[in-house]
């Protein structure tokens, strides 16, 4: 077992009638099922539902082979392979930030302890997972209206299966026990009950206590798996094989929700343009939802400077590669900060601005998590000319460190 809270990765576990059961010969070596497993319940703030998520014996227990065997009895069937499952109800799954930032990086950062090589071009031992489970949720709550969190894990494990809750209610219901080979679980519920929550309210936190591949090296098989359905892996095998800069600012001024200052919109549209006529950067000024999802990723793998205001196109930047030194540059109105960007950005070893007009501030001087106010008004402030700055800056630092 190699436990952290709210992530957990367990080898031949048995699921029976819906419940979880861990054989052991040292129940005491386990994380309390407090910390493992929850119910699934809605993720709602009053006292009732927060007791409502707590696991009872009917989603899991952990037993002797002795209890087990007595419980149990002395046939299953076995499913090969390593599953994922993701304990989330549809309140965050069906969301392409909260289903790649948190739910897939945290099970990808979870089994790649099992690797603790893995290297940048994306070689790594690890198997691909054969199926990913969703015991809380619907196939149909599932698919979010991006069509990105149905797509990713398709396209980086094509040979990896879905199964929702009417699966998880079908094995149950045959009263028959089927043992796992090997489970990642992840479970926002429990996660929360982890100290790194506190300040930081990310669900995905606890995973990175764990020991893994040095930096980002540890998603690297997941971006070489993307790239290669992108058809292009030659530029994970060579990153410097273009060397012309790539400025994509993911507008938001069609979305009626957290949108820049009209007047500021245009000076930033400006001097990016600026950046192309005087420096030959490319650049990209592009409304995501225009774009198929092919053409969405595609242009991230690409980008060395991501910006734009906080919202879910953002999540593209996790695609960025690290050895390019890119950077992701996020716009706030003034006080508002939240680390749903920052933190992955962190993780993954690429640099971060937070921007609130004309001031920025990077990973290590955050602010408090802040998200009232103006932050999802219509009228946020910046200064286009001092970003365009910023990013002139960070490209030549990169270019010659």
């Amino acid at each position: 077992m190699i436990p952290s809270t709210g992530w957990s990765l367990l080898d031949n576990v048995i699921i029976r009638n819906g419940t979880l059961y861990i054989v052991t010969e040292d129940p005491s070596s386990f994380l309390d099922p407090y910390h493992m497993f929850s119910t699934g319940a809605p993720m709602l703030s009053d006292p009732a539902s927060w007791a409502a998520k707590d696991p009872t014996s009917k989603e899991i227990r952990i037993v002797t082979p002795a209890e087990a065997l007595r419980i149990i009895g002395p046939h299953a069937s076995r499913l090969e392979g390593v599953t994922f499952l993701c304990n989330d109800n549809p309140q965050f799954v069906s969301h392409y930030y909260h289903f790649v930032a948190e739910i897939l990086f945290g099970l990808w950062r979870t089994y790649s302890v099992l690797d603790l090589n893995i290297q940048a071009d994306g070689n790594t031992t690890l198997a691909a997972p054969r199926r990913f489970l969703f015991p809380r949720v619907k196939k149909l709550e599932f698919d979010d209206y991006s069509g990105l969190s149905s797509l990713i894990p398709q396209t980086i494990f094509p040979t990896m299966s879905f199964e929702f809750s009417d699966t998880w209610a079908d094995r149950s219901q045959t009263d028959r026990p089927f043992i796992f080979d090997r489970v990642v679980i992840a479970d926002r519920v429990s996660a929360e009950h982890a100290p790194e929550w506190n300040g930081l309210y990310k669900y995905v936190a606890p995973a990175f206590t764990l020991p893994g591949s040095p930096g980002p090296l540890w998603w690297s098989p997941v971006r070489r798996a993307l790239l290669q359905f992108l058809g292009k892996f030659r530029a994970m095998e060579s990153p410097t094989a273009s060397t012309v800069p790539v400025i994509t600012y993911i507008s938001r001024q069609d979305w009626n929700r957290r949108m820049l200052h009209p007047d500021d919109h245009k000076v930033l549209v400006k001097a990016l343009g600026d950046l192309h006529r005087n420096h030959g950067y490319e650049v990209n000024i592009v409304n995501v939802e225009e774009l198929s999802e092919r053409e969405q990723l595609s242009l991230a793998v690409r980008t060395t400077v991501m910006l734009g205001v906080h919202g879910n196109g953002l999540t593209h930047a996790v695609w960025m590669d690290p050895r390019r030194k890119p950077v992701l540059m996020e716009f706030f109105a003034q006080d508002g900060f939240s680390t749903d960007y920052e933190y992955p950005m962190r993780q993954l070893g690429i640099e971060y601005y937070g921007w609130w007009g004309n001031k920025y501030f990077g990973h290590r001087e955050l602010p408090s998590v802040y998200m009232g106010g103006g932050f999802q008004g219509n009228n946020i402030r910046i200064d286009g000319m001092a970003v365009a700055a910023k990013i002139v800056e960070h490209i030549q630092s990169s270019e010659t460190s």
